[in-house]
């Protein structure tokens, strides 16, 4: 099963549950939370390419993100961007690469539904890296 496949499943769960629960009065903000998290999806190795990007954005703006060969990718894209055809297009793409494989010893990448983020952490000779990724929804749409 490819991490497309994955991501698919989990958020027709995720929806799933969305309408299954609509009444949340009897629910706990930590039950809330608890049940949002149980649906994050994690991944334990690099991507082969954007097909395997993780989702992030808000308001008008989104990003496809994913890490290959040791470079964070991120698509960019806004509501409304069209190209000539009609087709919605992606804005632009962010390459960042690191001086230093952050990776070499070890990789997770995770869309947090909950904090509405993706969280990419990795260790090379005993150093740790973390990397944060999230959309800010207020001011976020005045970036293009």
């Amino acid at each position: 099963m490819s991490k497309t496949d994955v991501n698919n499943i989990n958020v027709n769960k995720a929806n799933k549950i969305a309408y299954e629960n609509k009444s949340n009065e009897n629910k706990s903000h930590s039950d809330i939370k608890q049940t949002i998290e149980s649906y994050n999806i994690s991944y334990d190795s690099q991507c082969k390419d954007a097909g395997d990007s993780m989702p992030l954005g808000g308001h008008y703006v989104g990003y496809n993100v994913w890490t290959q060969d040791n470079i964070l990718y991120l698509y960019m894209a806004q509501s409304g961007a069209f190209d000539e055809a009609g087709n919605m297009v992606k804005a632009g793409r962010i390459k960042i690469e690191f001086d230093v494989n952050p990776f070499k010893d070890s990789y997770t990448q995770k869309l947090r539904l909950y904090t509405g983020d993706i969280l990419i952490e990795g260790v090379s000779d005993n150093v740790k890296t973390r990397v944060l990724l999230w959309t800010d929804i207020k001011y976020g749409s005045d970036i293009f």
